[in-house]
């Protein structure tokens, strides 16, 4: 099975920020895509109410990671 190497580090219910646009998405939890060969999916949902959006390898391949918000704020206090 095939899945986005961070796709573990995900939690159910955490708050995340998509660190190209900086908007903000909850992780709804995994799926199965047999369309993409078997490939284990993060699905986030838009806080913002704008839609739902499928994390993928090919989306890790060309660059996007999600950084969860505590940790972005935790960071931010700390620099």
């Amino acid at each position: 099975m095939r899945s986005r190497p961070d796709i573990s580090d995900f939690e159910v219910g955490a708050i995340y920020r998509h660190d190209y646009t900086g908007q903000r998405a909850e992780f709804i939890g995994t799926a199965l895509m047999f369309e993409l060969d078997g490939e284990d999916v993060g699905l986030m949902r838009w806080l913002d109410g704008s839609g739902y959006i499928v994390a993928t390898i090919q989306s890790w391949d060309y660059g996007e990671t999600f950084t969860r918000v505590q940790d972005a704020e935790n960071d931010a206090l700390t620099a």
